[in-house]
């Protein structure tokens, strides 16, 4: 078999790719480092014109469904008395840091207002919510969220809806179903493939990651609204990358797909992640750019001890924090996808 995921790099990128590879190793990842020639008798199906690295994960790596793992949390949390109100958020009013309050007092307020009523067309009330903590989790919308929170006013997080795609296709090669197949190839021209299900049935799903590309930022009614994604974009922007780096691709079929968006962090496709700097009762973890799925589990884990506590105590997030927004201090993550 060959699981996990196969990250390709030109010249340019071995050496951030080979640091990279060091780092994975020293946290005891199951990772290689291939040559092109190595990368060429591991994956016959691969064209490695312009490549002269990749970092392949061999083993302990892989890939899941985000929609099912998201649904899984959500009803565990209902298990355990979470609840879910469906509704649009008005005005969050947090007191200031300054203020200091008699123990049990509320600290921060959040006016909602219900969606309209399906069955008569009628618009609710709005309510207000009180506690002691609150959590902008708010993903595309954080930033709308933190303009109707008295206290930023002046900075607003460029937290944006990014559209993605995602295409599934058939591919009727054998050879691309022959030994372990074809990993999650992230291709340097953006461009990423995995196989879709069992080996045997040669389906696929492929897109175009993040960065300098041609997908633009959107709003609600286009996600609401959405559907198979667009094929002339699958046409115009992916196949000759992807056919181009796995010939065997040249013939296929696309069978559909959908769009989403991802909650695109524009100062360096990073969380923000933490307290606000001015608004003790007030949380960040939003703009995690398309990796929130996998980050949400250890980041829900520390922003728990940060409230609880009153300081991360398994892993130190502070880096992540709204200080470096306030700051317009870029953390960058080297070769992102």
């Amino acid at each position: 078999m060959c699981p996990g995921y196969l990250v390709l790099g030109t010249q340019e990128a071995r050496p951030t790719l080979t640091e990279n590879h060091q780092i994975q190793v020293d946290q005891g990842a199951m990772v290689k480092l291939l040559s092109a020639d190595e990368l060429s008798e591991k994956f016959p199906w691969l064209n490695t014109s312009g490549v002269v690295t990749g970092c392949w994960g061999y083993s302990n790596e892989g890939w899941f469904d985000p929609y099912s793992m998201m649904m899984w949390f959500k009803k565990h949390a209902v298990n355990l008395g979470v609840d879910f109100i469906h509704g649009t958020i008005e005005r969050i009013q947090p007191r200031p840091k300054r203020e200091v309050l008699s123990r049990g007092q509320h600290y921060v307020s959040v006016q909602v207002r219900r969606g309209d009523d399906l069955r008569g067309g009628i618009q609710s009330a709005a309510f207000t919510l009180e506690g002691g903590s609150f959590v902008n989790a708010g993903g595309c919308w954080a930033a709308q969220m933190a303009k109707v929170t008295m206290g930023f006013e002046d900075i607003v997080p460029a937290i944006v809806p990014r559209l993605r795609r995602v295409f599934v296709f058939h591919c009727p090669e054998r050879k691309v179903r022959e030994g372990g197949g074809v990993p999650m190839v992230f291709d340097p021209s953006g461009v990423w493939v995995r196989r879709e299900g069992p080996l045997s049935t040669g389906v696929f799903l492929c897109g175009m990651v993040a960065g300098d590309d041609p997908d633009f930022e959107g709003n609600h009614q286009e996600l609401e609204h959405g559907g198979i994604a667009d094929q002339h974009f699958f046409e115009r922007y992916i196949w000759e990358p992807l056919a181009t780096r796995i010939p065997a691709f040249e013939n296929l079929r696309v069978q559909g797909g959908w769009h989403g968006f991802y909650d695109f962090h524009k100062l360096d496709e990073n969380a923000i992640i933490g307290r606000h700097p001015e608004l003790d009762c007030y949380y960040f973890a939003a703009g995690f750019s398309g990796h929130g799925i996998q980050h949400c589990p250890p980041v829900g884990c520390a922003l728990a001890e940060l409230i609880l506590r009153g300081e991360y105590l398994s892993m130190d997030l502070s880096r992540f924090g709204y200080e470096r927004v306030i700051r317009n201090i870029p953390l960058r993550e080297k070769m992102c996808y």
